[in-house]
């Protein structure tokens, strides 16, 4: 895969058949790969991002920050031990950024 990948880590033991659902609604099966411990989503996914204390704050005091919690939710579900398994809000890992090349 030479394109962007977003990257969702699949428990110990997991084993295919994998689907694959943003917001609910699953992915065709050309939009991701499973390797090893790793599903591989071409789609775009927008990934939780990490709140900073004073963000935090703001938020408890009602203050909007509201449109930047807009994330997609991705659920997995897979094969483990002969039986099948649901993760939900799993942790999505997006491609790595290219570095600014120096001036």
């Amino acid at each position: 895969m030479s394109e962007p990948t977003w990257n969702i880590p699949l428990p110990e033991g997991a084993r295919t058949p994998v689907d694959v659902f943003v917001n609910s609604v699953q992915l065709e099966p050309a939009d991701y790969v499973v390797e090893g411990r790793w599903i591989k989503v071409r789609t775009r996914i927008n990934p939780k991002q990490q709140m900073g204390l004073g963000r935090r704050m703001m938020l408890g005091l009602g203050i909007g920050v509201y449109g930047d919690l807009k994330a997609d939710i991705v659920d997995v579900s897979y094969q483990l031990g002969g039986r099948t398994q649901f993760a939900t809000d799993v942790t999505v890992i997006p491609p790595a950024t290219p570095e600014t090349p120096p001036r």
